[in-house]
């Protein structure tokens, strides 16, 4: 997806690029969970005014998402902007401490969405240091999906265990952020939950009839593949 498009649409849709990634990766999330209720981690910067925009350290931290599926592409997009909005308050305050204060043994999900605006400006166009051949990445979590523009390019990329996502399983995923993101700008005003026949059916993807956890895990069946 081009630049000029996604902005076009969060304009028209009065939401961030930020909202537009964390409602997709809701949404695909509730495919492979097969769950209408998702909570995932949401990487922040921390960075958010000029004092701490100037910090030498990391500011880096995670905070929960929740996301519960109901009405229309722009219903969600707004219920996800204005739930950001009022979780970004708490930005700062330690992931670990907010399990504790919130009871929770354990981890309270399992998948992480990352937004990686710094790029979003203009490429260098000098000459190249380096050519990225492969990458590899050993990631805390499962599953672990960054958004990033790039040459005025919309890019999503997945880093995910191998007992989770294969290499084809990841492309598969990246490719569902897509469809799904297509479908809420071609049709904003559809519903996202859809039931059919053969079950229930979030943004055009395939349907599912089973209801598991919120979370992605290796646990799950899905299309009769383990992932």
């Amino acid at each position: 997806v081009r630049l000029d498009e996604l902005q076009a649409f969060a304009r028209r849709s009065n939401v961030s690029l930020q909202t537009i990634g964390q409602a997709v990766f809701a949404l695909v999330s509730a495919f492979y969970t097969q769950s209408l209720d998702i909570t995932f981690g949401s990487v922040l910067s921390g960075r958010d005014d000029d004092e701490r925009s100037r910090l030498l350290f990391p500011t880096m931290n995670t905070v929960p998402i929740r996301v519960i599926l109901h009405g229309s592409g722009t219903d969600m997009l707004r219920y996800v902007q204005d739930n950001f909005t009022n979780i970004k308050q708490w930005q700062h305050y330690p992931l670990r401490k907010a399990l504790s204060a919130a009871g929770v043994d354990g981890r309270l999900f399992e998948s992480l969405f990352i937004y990686q605006k710094s790029l979003e400006q203009e490429q260098d166009k000098g000459e190249k240091l380096y050519t990225s051949i492969e990458g590899y990445s050993d990631v805390e979590y499962p599953v672990c999906v960054e958004m990033e523009v790039v040459n005025e390019i919309l890019v999503w990329r997945c880093a995910a265990k191998e007992e989770v996502f294969d290499k084809e399983g990841s492309k598969q995923l990246l490719d569902r952020m897509d469809d799904v993101l297509r479908h809420l700008m071609n049709q904003p005003e559809t519903p996202v939950i859809e039931i059919t026949a053969k079950g229930t059916s979030v943004c055009g993807l395939p349907a599912f009839t089973k209801k598991q956890s919120c979370t992605i895990s290796s646990s799950e069946t899905v299309d009769g593949r383990d992932v």
